[in-house]
């Protein structure tokens, strides 16, 4: 089995117009607003309501973002090693 690796070159200009830079940046600042108003209720959950110390949230806050620091990349090493016929991202 033999596979042909085609050498391609952009052909021409592939700029994006104003209103789809706009439309693409807007979307990021929509998702960044959700994650913070997510981890500012989750903060005030662990405080408040759970009772915990604001010194422990920070910790389980912390410890979360290292576990998914180390988890990322595992994920992405396996999904990028996946053949599957659907494709990569798909069972």
């Amino acid at each position: 089995m033999s596979s042909v690796i085609e050498d391609t070159q952009p052909s021409g200009s592939a700029s994006l117009s104003l209103l789809q830079r706009i439309s693409y940046g807007s979307l990021d600042v929509a998702g960044n607003l959700l994650y913070c108003f997510g981890s500012t209720y989750i903060l005030y959950f662990y405080t408040d309501v759970a009772g915990i110390s604001l010194a422990v949230a920070g910790v389980i806050l912390l410890l979360a973002r290292i576990i998914d620091g180390i988890d990322a990349p595992i994920w992405g090493i396996i999904i990028d090693k996946t053949r599957s016929r659907y494709g990569k991202c798909r069972p």
